[in-house]
C-alpha cells in the first residue's frame, strides 16, 4: 500500500476554484479540509459539470466524500473502492487523518503482476462501440456528450474518421473551466448568451497522440502500457477506433468472486436501496441460464447520468461460463436515452446477454456432434 500511496495537496474548504484548478494540474486532485479535518477530495471528473464562475465559487461547494481506504487495505478492497466511485483518486487515512492518497494510477500498480489478469485479453473488456466526437465540433457540445453519457472521456476522430487525440475531464478542469465567460444579456430583452473558449472547437483543447493497443492484446500488456505512457485509457483497434478501454474496465477484469456468483457496483450511494432488488434479478438470471450453461458468476455495473429532477441508466453485464467470459450492454443506445428505469435498463442487457449466451449454447452443441 506505501509504494503506491502518494502525498495528498490540501486546500481549506473555502479556497476559490480557480486557485485550485493550477494544483489540479501538478497533482490531480486535491483533499479539502475544513477546520482542518477531512471534508473531501477534488479532482477533474468534479469539474467536469460545473459551470460557474470559477472566481467567485468556493471548493467547498462542489467536494465529493468518495470512499475512504486504510493504511492496511488490501488491494482487493482498493480495486472494489474504485469499482464503486468515479473519483480519480482515493483518501488513505490513519486515525481520521489523511497520510496520503491512492490514484487510478497507484491501484493499476497493484494489479502489475497479479495472476487474475492472465489470458484475459482487451477485447473482452473494451467499451464498444466508443463514444467519439468529431475535432471540429465545439466544446460545449463535447461537455454535453460527456454528462449525457456519464463518462470522462472521449474519442476525437478527424474527417476519415481516424482518432486524431482524446478529451478527457482533465482537459476541461485545466484549459476550459478556468476561462469559462459567465451569461450575460445585451439588452433586458436579449436571451441570454454564453461565449469564450467553450465555443472553439475540441481540436483546441484535446490532448495529441493518443495510446492506442490491438483489441486481442492481453490485459496484463494493456496494464504495462498504461502504466508505461502514464494513462488512464487506451484507444483500442487500428486508424478507426473499435473500443475503448479504460482502468475501471481493467478493474472489472480483475475482480474475482470466490464465494460469491453476483456482484453488483457503480450505484451512487442514495441508489444503494435498489442493491437487494438488482441481486435477486440476477439470481433469477443465474437461474434461468444455467439450465443451458454453467455460470460461475455475474458482474452488474450500474451508472447512472442525472438529467435535472431524473436520471438515466446505463447498464453492463458480464458473465463467466466455464472461465470464459461474456459481456453484454445496453442494446440500443439511442432508444435507451429514454429508460430512467434502473430495473428495466438491466431487463434490457439480460435480454441481451441472454442472446449471446444462447449462441454459445449452440456453438458448444455443435462441437460435441463433432
Amino acid at each position: 500500500m506505501n509504494k503506491v500511496m502518494e502525498s495528498a495537496f490540501f486546500v481549506d474548504e473555502k479556497e476559490q476554484i480557480s486557485k485550485v484548478i493550477h494544483s489540479l494540474a501538478k497533482s490531480g486532485c486535491v483533499v479539502v479540509l475544513k477546520e482542518g479535518k477531512y471534508f473531501g477530495m477534488v479532482d477533474d471528473r468534479t469539474l467536469r459539470g460545473f459551470s460557474g464562475d470559477a472566481t467567485r465559487e468556493s471548493i467547498g461547494r462542489i467536494a465529493e466524500t468518495p470512499a475512504i481506504l486504510a493504511l492496511d487495505s488490501p488491494p482487493e478492497q482498493v480495486i472494489l473502492a474504485f469499482l464503486n466511485s468515479k473519483s480519480k483518486a482515493l483518501p488513505v487515512l490513519d486515525k481520521e487523518r489523511v497520510v496520503g492518497v491512492i490514484t487510478r494510477g497507484g491501484a493499476l500498480q497493484l494489479l502489475e503482476k497479479s495472476s487474475s489478469l492472465a489470458d484475459k485479453k482487451v477485447l473482452q473488456y473494451m467499451s464498444s462501440p466508443p463514444i467519439v466526437i468529431h475535432e471540429k465540433e465545439p466544446v460545449d457540445k463535447a461537455r454535453a456528450l460527456m454528462k449525457e453519457h456519464g463518462i470522462c472521456r472521449l474519442i476525437v476522430v478527424d474527417d476519415h474518421g481516424k482518432a486524431s487525440g482524446i478529451l478527457t475531464s482533465y482537459d476541461f478542469a485545466t484549459k476550459v473551466i478556468p476561462y469559462y465567460r459567465t451569461p450575460f444579456k445585451d439588452s433586458l430583452l436579449m436571451q441570454t448568451k454564453k461565449e469564450g473558449v467553450q465555443k472553439e472547437t475540441v481540436s483546441s483543447i484535446m490532448s495529441l497522440s493518443p495510446v492506442s493497443i490491438e483489441k486481442n492484446a492481453s490485459l496484463v500488456e494493456a496494464v504495462k502500457k498504461m502504466l508505461e505512457r502514464k494513462v488512464l485509457s487506451l484507444i483500442v483497434g487500428g486508424e478507426a477506433p473499435e473500443g475503448i478501454l479504460t482502468t475501471r474496465d481493467v478493474f472489472e477484469g480483475c475482480t474475482t468472486i470466490p464465494s460469491e456468483k453476483i456482484i453488483v457496483y457503480g450505484l451512487r450511494e442514495d441508489e444503494k436501496v435498489l442493491k437487494q432488488s438488482l441481486v435477486e434479478a440476477c439470481s433469477a438470471f443465474i437461474e434461468k441460464m444455467s439450465k443451458s450453461i454453467p455460470i460461475d458468476y455475474l458482474a452488474l455495473h450500474i451508472k447512472s447520468a442525472q438529467e435535472g429532477l431524473k436520471r438515466r441508466y446505463e447498464v453492463k453485464a458480464r458473465v463467466s461460463s466455464g472461465g470464459k467470459m461474456f459481456a453484454a450492454r445496453d442494446p440500443n443506445l439511442k432508444m435507451h436515452k429514454g429508460v430512467w428505469n434502473p430495473h428495466l435498463a438491466v431487463s434490457e442487457v439480460f435480454d441481451e446477454l441472454e442472446r449471446i449466451l444462447r449462441k454459445e449454447v449452440s456453438a458448444r452443441k455443435r462441437l460435441k456432434r463433432w
